[in-house]
């Protein structure tokens, strides 16, 4: 007799329901990663990291082939691949000799325009056709330049890019630079310790571009042009390509034969020197007792007393060398990102920083078709929070250390002294890859009223002529009784704008406090609240917070959620009833997102 073993009948069907039951549930992860709702397009609460990731990358490919883009979260459009922006490009190093041209003059290397594979050289796919300096680091950090003549001060030398020309009447390329200089003994020019100002010495300052090739066969040194922004917060230092890349150097010709050239000049050396001009003392009155013009009164006496012309005419400064090494690769190209002032980290006793209200920022301004915020921090450690940021959410923000730009005055200036300088440098280093920059803080907020979808303020961008250099939105201000709305996501200030009135501080006082949203190709030089160098072709626009907008996707506003909010605000405009229900569904679907247990390691920061 054989006897058997089995288990009881019951157990082997549980087993197969469950089997069952798992396939089917595997099959559906593998089609819909994550659960959808027609309101809120997310239950994020409880993805972990994969999932979430896996979530925007199908709303990524949903963007390029669905029908209606507006049923997605985030606006991804067109994204390239995360570049840090502190790698460098390895040189390579070319030893082909230069001919020479009919007239005598030098020519660029034959191989730069019938470039070979044993060159060394790099198709445009992967030269970039700009260049720009890398940033202060951890590695390599920020390095001024201290001199005691003609006067006790500090040079900065910020960011240098090779780029085409804006001016829409030419297409040679060209280098600009971004210089702060600080004086000893200035304590009144500092804008009562509100913006880092230059002291009047710099409009003495003379710089040049010197251009050498990688095997030294060519050096060519050009002049500069200086042009000091209009607040005298920094300069901008402009140099013409030197005469052996006529022609190849244009944007009227093909990428591939730029890309060489960039190759070339990227391999070589340059070298940015500056000089202060002590000639024409005669012309000046050097009998100010200025402290800051006590170096220049100096200088003049002892010219006019000394007859001979062994006389000293002018005095070298600081000689900034950029070397193959030094460049950076260009940034992902981007629609529209964001520029921030140097964030300033201010931990508790415990060491803890809460930053639940910058992950809240960021998310908002994902909603709103933002592809990339350029960070500046005081503190290096930050970068490690940013690689989270972008690990989580699957972006491409930038890191850059943002060290305060004094020697002499670092203990009284304001904590937010330098970001003039800061924004200028970043539409230096992304400006010719970005279309569009927003210069805002951290509790600012890119809003359109009347348009709660996703994407509203590329809309609202995308609205504009091309002869738009710049739109100005007015700081609005949400008050009045809260909305009872009852989200999952439990926050003192999400979301910024769910109040029944709002207000602005042009109301009270006639003055319009603006933050601008820049055309890149548009903006030669910027303060903070707004722009310098469109004219011409380009003009400006302001959008007003109001409901009667003309265009289609209504009015950009900057919404300031500042805390406390200043005095004079009244909160007596109440927000359109239809306008408030219109965005519950928004706020609904941010505040799911933002309540995702993923996101929570963000939420505070250690030093």
């Amino acid at each position: 007799m054989v006897v058997t073993l089995s288990s009881p009948k019951w157990i082997v069907r549980l087993a197969k329901v469950a089997l069952s039951l798992l396939t089917f549930l595997v099959v559906l992860d593998f089609f819909q990663p994550v659960l959808v709702s027609r309101a809120t397009g997310i239950e994020a609460k409880t993805l972990n990291s994969y999932r979430l990731r896996s979530y925007l990358r199908k709303g990524l490919r949903r963007v390029v082939f669905d029908e209606n883009p507006e049923q997605h979260v985030f606006h991804q459009a067109n994204r390239r691949p995360s570049v840090s922006s502190s790698q460098a490009y390895q040189p390579v190093v070319k030893t082909d000799k230069t001919a020479a041209s009919l007239d005598g003059s030098p020519l660029i290397s034959s191989s730069l325009t019938n470039p070979s594979p044993d060159s060394g050289d790099i198709d445009a796919q992967t030269t970039p056709l700009t260049l720009v300096t890398k940033p202060s680091s951890a590695q390599s950090p920020f390095k001024p330049y201290s001199h005691s003549q003609p006067y006790i001060g500090t040079m900065y030398h910020m960011s240098t890019s090779i780029h085409p020309s804006k001016d829409l009447q030419h297409s040679n390329y060209q280098l600009s630079s971004l210089w702060f200089v600080e004086q000893s003994g200035y304590d009144n020019w500092m804008g009562a310790n509100v913006q880092a100002r230059m002291s009047p010495s710099v409009e003495f300052l003379r710089f040049a571009c010197v251009y050498t090739n990688a095997d030294g066969s060519l050096t060519e040194e050009v002049q500069a042009t200086v042009t000091n922004q209009a607040r005298d917060e920094y300069l901008l230092v402009e140099c013409q390509m030197p005469t052996w890349t006529q022609g190849y150097l244009d944007t009227t010709i093909s990428e591939s034969a730029r890309a060489s050239s960039i190759q070339l000049l990227r391999n070589g050396e340059v070298r940015l020197k500056s000089w202060f001009d002590l000639s024409n003392c005669s012309i000046y009155d050097t009998t100010s007792d200025s402290p800051h013009l006590a170096w220049r009164k100096t200088a003049c006496l002892e010219q006019l007393e000394n007859k001979d012309d062994n006389s000293v005419k002018e005095v070298v400064g600081p000689t900034h060398t950029i070397s193959s090494f030094e460049w950076s690769p260009a940034a992902p190209t981007d629609q529209l990102s964001i520029c921030v002032s140097p964030v300033r980290l201010q931990a508790s006793e415990d060491g803890q920083i809460p930053l639940k209200h910058l992950v809240e920022w960021r998310v908002w301004h994902m909603y709103q078709g933002v592809d990339s915020v350029h960070w500046y921090s005081r503190d290096p450690k930050f970068q490690s929070w940013i690689d989270q940021l972008n690990y989580l959410l699957n972006i491409h923000d930038t890191y850059i250390d943002a060290p305060v730009l004094s020697d002499q005055y670092a203990y009284i200036a304001k904590d937010y002294a330098d970001q003039a300088v800061y924004a200028a440098d970043c539409l230096m280093r992304y400006g010719y890859q970005d279309t569009f920059q927003a210069y805002i803080d951290l509790d600012e907020f890119l809003t359109v009223r009347q348009d709660p979808s996703r994407n509203a303020t590329v809309r609202r961008l995308d609205d504009l002529g091309e002869n738009i250099g710049s739109i100005a939105a007015d700081h609005t201000y949400y008050g009045g009784q809260p909305m009872d709305l009852s989200l999952p996501y439990d926050s003192d200030t999400f979301p910024p704008n769910a109040y029944s009135h709002w207000d602005t501080l042009e109301k009270h006082d006639g003055f319009r406090r603006q933050k601008s949203i820049h055309r890149t190709a548009a903006t030669k030089m910027l303060w903070v609240h707004s722009s310098a160098g469109l004219g011409g072709y380009y003009m400006r626009k302001d959008d007003f917070p109001s409901t009667d907008q003309e265009d289609a996707n209504g009015s950009l506003e900057i919404l300031h959620n500042r805390n406390p909010k200043p005095d004079k605000l009244t909160f007596d405009v109440p927000v359109d009833t239809e306008v408030l229900e219109s965005w519950k569904d928004t706020w609904l679907e941010l505040a799911r997102i933002l309540d995702s247990s993923d996101l929570e390691p963000l939420h505070t920061f250690t030093l």
